[in-house]
C-alpha cells in the first residue's frame, strides 16, 4: 500500500449489518462495561463495507489463519476462567 497512510486501530467488539448488496462491519474499541451491549457510534474506530462474495472470501481466509495460529500457539479459549472471574468480582476488581 505504497503512498497510502493507514492508521492502525485496535478493536475488541464488532457489529454487523447486511443487505442484499453488502455486509457492513463496525469495529469498536470498548473499554470496560458490558461487551454484549450494542456498539456505541462514538466507540467505532473503523467501518468496513464488503460485497457478500468478498465477505465470504474473507471468512475463508480468516478461518485458515485462525487454524494456523492455533496449530502454532494452541487453541484460543473464548470462555472466561469462571473461578478466577468470581474471585475478581468478590474483590470488586472487575466489571462484567
Amino acid at each position: 500500500m505504497e503512498g497510502i497512510k493507514v492508521t492502525p486501530a485496535y478493536s475488541n467488539q464488532v457489529a454487523m449489518q447486511m443487505s442484499v448488496f453488502d455486509i457492513r462491519f463496525a469495529f469498536a474499541n470498548r473499554n470496560g462495561g458490558n461487551q454484549a451491549e450494542s456498539v456505541n457510534p462514538d466507540e467505532v474506530v473503523a467501518e468496513i463495507i464488503m460485497s457478500p462474495q468478498h465477505a465470504k472470501a474473507f471468512l475463508l481466509a480468516l478461518t485458515q489463519n485462525i487454524r494456523d495460529y492455533e496449530s502454532l500457539f494452541g487453541v484460543i479459549n473464548i470462555e472466561p476462567n469462571k473461578e478466577f472471574l468470581s474471585e475478581l468480582q468478590k474483590a470488586n476488581r472487575t466489571e462484567v
